[in-house]
């Protein structure tokens, strides 16, 4: 009987350490930390500008802005085909709709021209910067256990003639050591008390 008693109570503290340590674990987590947020990056473009040749009379053709002789005047192209003065392109073919450059303008019937340059500038650029992360551990920190309250000491009835002799253990310290064995398999436990008529 001394052999199961100190079984059973190896076997309650071994389960009562483990749940210790188990209460214990701190609980964690991976978690995502922002760093720096996406932001939205626009650079501008420049604007359209057309300009006019004002350098004087010249043989061939003029060189484009920023060469000297050139006065901006509006930013859009009056020049192109079916407007009131359609240009040319240096080489003489037609100064079409959506082209930009350098473009001429008969001067009448005088064999001269009326030079002009069309730079339809650039459109905004626009750059999306993703957000800068780093992934990190996030942990619980455990809950520090309560002191236990001291137990109360157990009562021990005066044994009765005839009664089962359990030295130094009492009803109830015994019948938790029975669920324990029969929780581990040891069989049934059969602890009864008879009292004598």
């Amino acid at each position: 009987m001394k052999k199961l008693y100190a079984l059973a109570l190896g076997v309650l503290m071994t389960l009562g350490l483990s749940s210790t340590a188990l209460a214990d674990e701190p609980r964690c987590e991976t978690i995502t930390v922002v760093d720096e947020e996406a932001w939205t990056e626009v650079i501008p473009g420049t604007p359209s500008q057309h300009y006019s040749y004002v350098g004087g009379p010249i043989e061939g053709t003029p060189a484009p802005p920023p060469a000297e002789g050139w006065q901006a005047n509006t930013t859009i192209e009056p020049h192109y085909q079916g407007q009131a003065t359609p240009a040319q392109q240096p080489d003489g073919d037609p100064y079409t709709d959506g082209e930009s450059g350098l473009h001429y303008v008969s001067h009448g019937s005088s064999g001269l021209a009326d030079w002009f340059y069309f730079d339809p500038g650039t459109p905004d650029e626009t750059i999306e910067h993703e957000a800068v992360t780093h992934t990190e551990r996030d942990c619980d920190k455990p809950d520090k256990p309560d002191k236990p309250e001291k137990p109360e000491p157990p009562v021990v009835d005066k044994p009765h003639r005839g009664d089962l002799a359990m030295t130094g253990m009492s009803a109830g310290w015994a019948a938790i050591l029975a669920t324990v064995l029969a929780g581990l398999g040891g069989g049934a436990l059969w602890l009864s008390r008879r009292r004598m008529a």
